[in-house]
């Protein structure tokens, strides 16, 4: 272990990425290098993954730890990766993301003079910008007069669209960890943001420390398919955005659009488990019966569009 006071933990879960993982690394370039881990999880990669980390760790002054595990999914190796982290604080990379020029320093500028804050309990962390690769900012910035709020606050009363990279205390991020299904490889990451948002503020930033890359033949391109390969996942997701309504958020399109996924997959699963897992209210359970068409139709159309 090169450092004992590691602040920031990049949890990076990778798949046969060997080429992007490298750049991935050499992007964190921080002044704070020393200060940084970085928990790399392989889901059953068959590059010279390994190889290659090993290679760059012995160069590095940043802790690296490499776990490998046979071929389970994303949900498993982030899973993985969150459990292994011992830093104050927390960002999640997949392996074809970079991080902008300086922009580690960006996110220590924030999370260091917070260190030994008593008054932070309110406070998860803080959330940033992501680009494309060509610099143009992913979806919308957060409102120049509301810089704090509850993250699903800011995605659905705010309607501020878009990737995002957040930067969270690990003991709440891992009080929130989901638990992967088995045999199913995704569960959305922004179900760990969501429940955060049920006690938790997060201070927003508009600044980019990120950039975002999107695979053809990674999650990002075949979102709907691929959210159908984990139905319960998926259920259990939009279960809980669904029941918060009221709660966290106010936004009724947000709500009906979790309405329709609740049912939908719930569909696929030709069950009623996750409808009944939340205690729903009267209004809650007329609206699902009402957008029951909606969904059938959704269901049916996943099954011609999604061949597995």
């Amino acid at each position: 272990m090169k450092n004992s006071s590691n602040l920031l933990s990049i949890c990076i879960p990778t798949y046969n990425r060997v080429n992007d993982l490298v750049k991935l690394l050499k992007s964190i370039d921080s002044k704070f290098e020393s200060n940084i881990e970085i928990i790399i999880v392989d889901d059953g990669s068959t590059d010279n993954t390994k190889k290659s980390v090993e290679e760059f760790s012995f160069k590095s002054n940043m802790h690296i730890k490499y776990a490998y595990q046979e071929k389970m999914g994303r949900s498993y190796a982030l899973h993985k990766a969150i459990l292994l982290t011992k830093s104050e604080y927390i960002v999640i990379m997949d392996s074809d993301d970079l991080f902008v020029k300086n922009g580690v320093d960006t996110i220590f500028s924030k999370i260091l003079p917070l260190m030994g804050n008593k008054n932070k309990n309110n406070m998860a962390g803080f959330v940033f910008l992501c680009s494309n690769f060509d610099g143009t900012i992913i979806g919308d910035k957060f409102p120049e007069n509301m810089q704090i709020n509850s993250l699903l606050k800011f995605a659905s009363d705010y309607q501020v669209s878009g990737d995002k990279k957040e930067v969270v205390r690990t003991k709440i991020i891992k009080d929130v960890l989901y638990t992967p299904y088995e045999n199913e490889k995704r569960m959305a990451t922004s179900i760990m943001w969501n429940r955060i948002s049920l006690n938790f503020n997060i201070h927003a930033e508009n600044e980019v420390v990120s950039m975002k890359g999107y695979a053809e033949d990674g999650m990002s391109s075949n979102i709907d398919c691929i959210r159908l390969q984990s139905p319960k996942s998926s259920a259990e997701y939009y279960g809980e955005l669904f029941y918060y309504h009221n709660k966290v958020y106010c936004s009724y399109k947000h709500a009906f659009r979790a309405a329709i996924n609740l049912i939908r997959y719930s569909i696929h699963l030709q069950s009623m488990f996750f409808i009944k897992k939340y205690y729903l209210s009267f209004s809650k359970k007329m609206l699902l019966l009402v957008l029951t068409p909606v969904s059938a139709f959704l269901a049916i159309r996943d099954r011609f569009f999604c061949k597995f």
